[in-house]
């Protein structure tokens, strides 16, 4: 992994980021021919905090509790039963 320095997003939580490329540079990158140093450092970059900015999506519940989970429940405690009252026994 090549890293740089972050960007302002970035550098609230790290002191670096990974290099990422578009599939031109990607190309020039990996092309036959080694490239000059100029040009590496030029594909050596992040991305633009701009494009890091996401949505924020609301907590998901905890698991086992709510509406959902009482069902569950109520479903797990009638599956038990039946399953005690239809599987053979030894004795």
């Amino acid at each position: 992994m090549v890293t740089t320095e972050p960007n302002e997003f970035v550098r609230r939580f790290h002191d670096r980021m990974p290099v990422v490329l578009n599939d031109n540079d990607a190309a020039a990158w990996l092309g036959e021919e080694p490239l000059p140093e100029a040009d590496l450092q030029l594909l050596c970059r992040g991305l633009p905090a701009e494009a890091l900015n996401h949505e924020e999506i609301a907590p998901r519940p905890k698991v086992g509790t709510g509406e959902m989970a009482e069902k569950m429940k109520v479903t797990e405690k009638n599956t038990k039963s039946a399953q005690a009252t239809d599987q053979p026994t030894l004795f």
